[in-house]
């Protein structure tokens, strides 16, 4: 699909429903209508500025097309983005990390921690680079091509307005597209103390986090592209039972200890390397595991009952059904609590893994462009298990891979091996 296959028009002055029914869009779920769109649209509206992410859309499709992958660099200044894009790389990445360690008044590590428009002010600084180059070069008569941008959005910096917020503030500084991720902000570490790694929010609110995103975008008529990050490969946690996408996933405790995790590792939490030791002689004599896994254990000739029954319902709901199969078969109660394997925050003991993140991709898929399942490792077993899975309920979604955390990326279109050339 060209560039010109992909242009919508002049987006100014266009109607939400035309913008949401066109070639790009009309595939993306949106829990709001054309007409609230229309009443939250500005009088006085300025275009997006659709070139770059029209040009990052062309890219995808050619890539999913000829069953290839585009290079993604990172890039932190003007002098990189020069850099990356002399090397022939068709997509340079902002990475909110890179910023973190090194434009902040007060730099840090990659912990989510600096002012929402940190990447959006990057991001308008490497725009105009790009204009001033493309202006030169032409001027010299040796044209500079200009790279499209995806930039690092994190979870979005609080409550969907945030996320809208920092929606706008990107597309107005010449983002091509952006990804959201359904990690638990304020919580983000890479050295897994007390055995604690990603601490992912309920699916429901993940989707809620890119449904704002997307009402931002259709407000300004933006094609930027959204990408839904999830980092369920490498989730420990999460904070909340409610949600039926997250029940198979979520671990409870088989053996009564007489005390719970929360109340285990408490007294020693000030001292990281006692409470990784305590919450992991914890976790060993509790036999945690989930709810299929209890209940297969108990009545294996049951299990296809107990999860047909489960199917959409709550921890607390999929539990009371487990019980009421093991009565009406002359069976004892289950043994498994997942209350008890709450961590001192009150998060919840989830077994993260490339399983868990296929479901919530597949779950996210209709809400945005590209879906990206984040891991430390470059593992192409990983990658090839997870493209494979979400191909075969959306073959013409796009498909994103990193191969250095926050660092570099591959965005894989129809590959089912990620970052493979």
């Amino acid at each position: 699909m060209t560039l010109a296959a992909l242009t919508n028009g002049d987006a100014v002055g266009q109607t939400a429903a035309a913008f949401m029914a066109s070639a790009t869009q009309a595939d993306i779920a949106r829990p709001y209508t054309p007409e609230q769109v229309d009443r939250l649209s500005p009088a006085l509206a300025r275009p997006a500025p659709n070139t770059m992410p029209l040009a990052l859309r062309a890219t995808l499709e050619a890539h999913r097309v000829a069953f290839t992958t585009a290079q993604v660099l990172g890039t932190a200044d003007a002098v990189s983005l020069d850099a990356v894009t002399k090397a022939g790389a068709q997509v340079g990445y902002v990475s909110g990390a890179a910023l973190s360690f090194a434009d902040c008044a007060d730099p840090g590590a990659d912990l989510s921690d600096y002012p929402y428009d940190t990447v959006s002010k990057r991001v308008a600084l490497l725009t105009s680079a790009q204009s001033f180059h493309a202006t030169l070069g032409s001027a010299l008569g040796s044209p500079r091509p200009a790279i499209p941008l995806i930039a690092d959005a994190d979870s979005g910096f609080g409550l969907f307005s945030t996320v809208m917020k920092a929606t706008r503030g990107l597309v107005d500084a010449g983002v091509a597209g952006f990804h959201l991720d359904d990690l638990l902000p304020g919580s983000k570490r890479f050295d897994h103390a007390h055995g604690r790694g990603a601490v992912l929010v309920p699916f429901a609110e993940y989707s809620q986090r890119l449904s704002a995103a997307k009402l931002q975008l259709d407000i300004m008529r933006s094609e930027a592209v959204l990408i839904g990050r999830t980092d369920a490969v490498d989730a420990t946690h999460i904070t909340s039972s409610v949600d039926p996408v997250d029940r198979p996933f979520i671990l409870g405790a088989t053996v009564r200890l007489g005390t719970s995790y929360a109340a285990f590792v408490s007294p020693s939490e000030a001292d990281p390397h006692a409470s990784a030791e305590d919450g992991a002689a914890w976790v060993a004599q509790a036999g945690l595991c989930t709810l299929d896994e209890a209940f297969a254990a108990a009545a294996l000739h049951l299990r296809s009952s107990f999860t047909v029954a489960s199917i959409g319902v709550s921890v607390s709901d999929a539990k009371r059904v487990a019980d009421d199969l093991l009565a009406a078969a002359g069976l004892p109660r289950l043994e498994w609590d997942p209350e008890v394997a709450r961590t001192t925050q009150g998060w919840y003991a989830y077994r993260g893994g490339v399983d868990a993140a296929i479901v919530r991709s597949v779950h996210a898929a209709p809400l945005v462009d590209v879906l990206w399942a984040c891991t430390f490792q470059l593992d192409l077993t990983l990658a090839r298990r997870y493209a494979s899975a979400v191909k075969e309920k959306f073959p013409l979604k796009y498909l994103m891979f990193n191969t250095s955390h926050a660092r570099r990326a591959h965005v894989a279109c129809e590959c089912v091996g990620f970052g493979l050339c």
